[in-house]
């Protein structure tokens, strides 16, 4: 029986940059190195979630900020990186995902399309799963839990990462909203 709580931080070491009116501040130390992913893990974090400047957009994977990160969090004894691909985020946003007038003719069209984005980091020994967008509206969990079902046909044993907690829009849980408590009972079992 595991005796712990699987934990990671919503913002994971960046590089350490930030721009405030218009202007470019440096905070003198690049935080995405072993000596701070091994802080990170020190105080319990074992997972690793990459988003924002640490997400992989389909660049090359080669240069990428994410495989700096998987790279050194790996290093650093973190073997398990959930990374955050832009472009799965959003086609869980499409409308109408598969089918005739969707972005994909059928579902195998989705899942040689996942299968093309993941690759260039699915290999990775740190690979623990993808980010899929957060909060998704209820109208959006149709093509949300596609590509769900299709990524998990290709990794039956990588995670999805979802965040449903739906707090800061709660308008999106309903189509008709009345009662939020129940309302997001009813969003949770229609996303189930």
């Amino acid at each position: 029986m595991r005796k712990h709580f699987d934990f990671y931080g919503y913002n994971s070491p960046w590089d350490g940059r930030y721009v405030y009116d218009g202007v470019e501040y440096f905070l003198g130390e690049d935080f995405r190195s072993v000596k701070r992913y091994t802080e990170y893990k020190n105080v319990g974090f074992n997972i690793l979630l990459l988003q924002h400047r640490n997400s992989y957009n389909g660049e090359d994977f080669s240069t990428s900020a994410c495989k700096k990160c998987m790279d050194t969090a790996f290093k650093a004894g973190i073997d398990r990186v959930i990374v955050s691909d832009s472009r799965l985020k959003d086609l869980c946003e499409k409308e109408i995902l598969i089918g005739e007038n969707g972005t994909f003719k059928d579902e195998a069209k989705l899942i040689d399309y996942i299968k093309d984005c993941t690759s260039p980091y699915a290999n990775h020994p740190a690979f623990y799963g993808v980010q899929l967008f957060d909060e998704p509206q209820i109208w959006k969990l149709k093509a949300y839990s596609q590509v769900y079902k299709a990524f998990k046909k290709i990794y039956p044993n990588k995670t999805a990462q979802s965040n449903l907690l739906n707090l800061c829009a709660p308008k999106f849980l309903s189509l008709n909203p009345t009662n939020p408590e129940k309302d997001y009972e009813d969003y949770l079992n229609y996303f189930a």
